[in-house]
């Protein structure tokens, strides 16, 4: 089917590999007039995901404004709403516990930051606005240590969300999210790897799973390689495999070992990398005939932030799979949307580009692509 997204205009990036396509676009979601995108199936990528309650809670009691209170979830969600509700599947990163723990056990850790999201309605607005699965494999999903992820996995199930990338034992946190969609009359498996990369200050908080003890995800160089090697075995071939890492430094672009690992992943089989966890875009790179996003940054993260203190671009990325019925079976795509996710400009209201913005950021992404030849030699402008 096709899918009414609010004025969809976009810069095309025809490749051939895994892949076929690859657009950036922007959707000025303030037009009347919609505009139909094509794409028989959608499957949307979000970055980091936290309505932020235990930081809108600590506002109101320096005095300062609680957008939730105040204004209200929708009210977050509103300008980015579009994309979710248009899109056949959507999977976020959920970077917080659901718990209604009055404490952690980490508070006397030395952790500096600690979240908790609201238990009753958190999982309520994921479910409104479709998000339909979401990784835990990340450096906030143990904040509330083992019981705080029992909790949200309990409220998650309540709520029909599905999650990866963290479990209550090891085998059930390094276990890939699969998924078999049908796509006008044909099948299509998804394999989703989510996880968390390894750091020792959160091996001494616990965070990694291990035997039967829950926790995340510690994603490794062999032992993930080895994984996506043994679905390519179990699932067959034809199975798109997409790792959905969280690593990286704040507010920074990407580094070696980043780059290392990742090639690694797709060495072993990855179709492709959707990576996480700086908090803004990162670079993009094509490399082995496929593609790389190193970080997608932020979605709806209710966090004063800190773009400015560390002179980071605002930007993030919402990314989509797009799946097309064609005479030669199933076509695959990616199209990117950057997004605006500064609060401190916006107000708590994470926006999509106009097209002024667009092409500024466009610039920064292909100047700042390992492959930035590749990513000006295919580009075309429009749908």
């Amino acid at each position: 089917m096709k899918k009414n997204i609010e004025k969809f205009l976009g810069i095309s990036l025809l490749i051939v590999g895994t892949l076929v396509a690859v657009s950036f676009g922007y959707l000025d979601t303030d037009s009347p007039t919609p505009q139909e995108v094509d794409g028989d199936f959608i499957i949307t990528f979000l970055g980091d995901t936290h309505f932020g309650e235990n930081i809108h809670e600590q506002f109101e009691k320096e005095g300062k404004q609680n957008i939730l209170k105040e204004k209200g979830y929708d009210y977050t969600l509103e300008k980015v709403k579009p994309i979710l509700l248009e899109s056949d599947f959507v999977i976020a990163n959920l970077e917080t516990p659901i718990t209604d723990m009055e404490n952690s056990p980490l508070e006397n850790s030395g952790k500096k930051i600690l979240f908790w999201a609201d238990i009753k309605k958190t999982p309520e607005y994921l479910k409104k606005y479709n998000i339909t699965a979401v990784s835990l494999g990340n450096n906030h999903a143990l904040d509330y240590g083992q019981q705080g992820l029992i909790q949200t996995i309990e409220a998650l199930n309540q709520s029909k969300i599905d999650w990866f990338g963290a479990g209550l034992d090891e085998s059930s946190a390094a276990k890939s999210y699969n998924k078999v969609f049908e796509v006008s009359g044909e099948n299509f498996t998804l394999a989703v790897i989510g996880g968390f990369q390894y750091l020792e200050t959160y091996d001494k908080f616990s965070f990694y799973a291990k035997n039967e003890t829950g926790g995340v995800n510690k994603l490794s160089g062999e032992e993930t390689s080895e994984q996506i090697k043994l679905i390519k075995k179990e699932l067959g071939d034809d199975v798109f495999v997409v790792v959905f890492p969280h690593w990286g430094a704040n507010y920074s672009w990407k580094y070696n070992k980043q780059s290392n690992l990742y090639h690694q992943f797709i060495d072993a089989g990855a179709d492709l990398i959707i990576g996480h966890g700086a908090h803004r875009l990162q670079e993009i790179e094509k490399y082995n005939d496929k593609w790389i996003l190193y970080s997608l940054g932020n979605f709806v993260f209710n966090s004063e932030g800190s773009f400015q203190k560390y002179d980071a671009p605002p930007i993030s990325l919402v990314a989509q799979l797009v799946l097309d019925k064609t005479s030669n079976g199933l076509e695959k795509s990616m199209r990117l949307y950057p997004i605006f996710s500064d609060n401190k400009i916006t107000n708590y209201q994470t926006h999509f580009l106009d097209e002024g913005e667009f092409d500024s950021v466009y610039r920064i992404i292909v100047e700042t692509s390992p492959t930035p030849d590749i990513l000006e030699k295919n580009l075309k402008k429009g749908q």
